[in-house]
């Protein structure tokens, strides 16, 4: 397979450590003869450990592939794993699509799932905020279940100060309840524990745990975004999802919506 692009600052790429790749294969528990995909060449060294989980080797491909590296993956998968290079259009050195990487395999991964399969994704923070990625977001709602949003403040991956959310999904075609997580320090990220609470069917947190929990729907996502970008178009760029939500945490607990 051929290699990401090597400039992170200019493309988008991202470096995830192993303590972050470790996270990813938490959310998603690969289990014995699941059928797994790596997407992007920035996961580190985690085919060890799938082979283990899995009992076989996981396919890899690169997140800006060529059409003949594209056609040998097989249709259905168990477990999709993919950080891709933010932001480029697969159309520049592919042909395959004229999506951003990101947008590419959201749609191409909810469509090669298995049922009871898993999915974890990293994506920059403009997908959930931008108006012009509202189509996505729609996308993502109605023909998956997206269960849960951990949003990742600057500082989160070495080298980049991109900001970026992960999320988790599976192959159910509607989401009804997500729960999302918000953190203000990189630093300060207990991923162990933030693992274990996305798999309880709550989520309740201990008094001391550093960042933001809560559950909404699809449609109050929705609600909150649009208007934050609407109503609000002097927010800076790099603060909107943030700002979101803090809005959605208002609404959700308060009743208050931006």
């Amino acid at each position: 397979m051929r290699s990401e692009t090597s400039n992170p600052e200019m493309t988008g790429q991202i470096y995830v450590s192993s303590e972050i790749a470790q996270f990813l294969i938490n959310l998603v528990q690969p289990q014995l003869r699941d059928k797994v995909l790596c997407i992007g060449s920035n996961l580190g060294n985690i085919k060890t450990e799938l082979q283990s989980l899995t009992g076989s080797n996981p396919t890899s491909i690169s997140s800006h592939p060529n059409p003949e590296e594209l056609k040998e993956l097989v249709d259905f998968y168990d477990v999709v794993l993919c950080a891709p290079t933010f932001g480029l259009a697969l159309e520049q050195d592919t042909g395959i699509s004229s999506d951003s990487s990101e947008e590419f395999w959201l749609k191409w991964s909810i469509g090669h799932l298995k049922p009871k399969s898993r999915f974890v994704i990293i994506v920059p923070t403009g997908l959930l905020s931008n108006y012009s990625q509202q189509p996505i977001r729609k996308f993502i709602i109605e023909q998956s279940n997206l269960i849960s949003i951990i949003q990742l403040p600057s500082g989160w991956a070495q080298g980049t100060a991109l900001q970026a959310s992960i999320l988790l999904i599976n192959a159910d075609k509607s989401t009804e309840k997500i729960k999302m997580y918000r953190f203000a320090e990189a630093n300060n990220i207990p991923w162990n524990v933030l693992a274990t609470n996305i798999g309880r069917s709550d989520t309740e947190t201990s008094t001391d745990f550093p960042g933001k929990a809560y559950t909404v729907t699809g449609s109050e996502i929705n609600r909150v975004y649009q208007g934050l970008l609407i109503e609000r178009p002097g927010i800076q760029s790099e603060s909107k999802v943030m700002q979101a939500h803090a809005d959605l945490h208002d609404y959700i607990t308060r009743g208050v919506l931006p």
